[in-house]
């Protein structure tokens, strides 16, 4: 089957991973008011959902959207690691 077949890798796929524990204390706390906020928008859509449903199923498979949190000064830390790890990267891909 394999006669004749050579095989090459011509877009290998870097895949970067960095584990911060002491980011995630701060995330967590950080993205409580963004997930409260996105929590109360819903509000009436999961009520809606109920009211079809006939029943209350709270929010189970439902997906909450929370608006941006990119200028939140309670993450700022966090938003500086990934930029600055995220520009590594780039050097690091030959981007320079």
């Amino acid at each position: 089957m394999f006669n004749n077949t050579n095989k090459g890798f011509y877009f290998p796929t870097p895949v970067y991973s960095f584990e911060v524990p002491q980011f995630l204390d701060m995330a967590n706390k950080g993205c409580i008011k963004h997930l409260q906020a996105a929590k109360d928008f819903y509000q009436k859509d999961l009520k809606k959902r109920n009211e079809i449903l006939n029943k209350d199923v709270k929010d189970m498979g439902f997906v909450y959207h929370s608006g941006s949190i990119t200028n939140d000064p309670d993450l700022a830390d966090l938003q500086k690691y990934i930029g600055d790890m995220s520009y590594t990267i780039l050097i690091d891909m030959g981007y320079t």
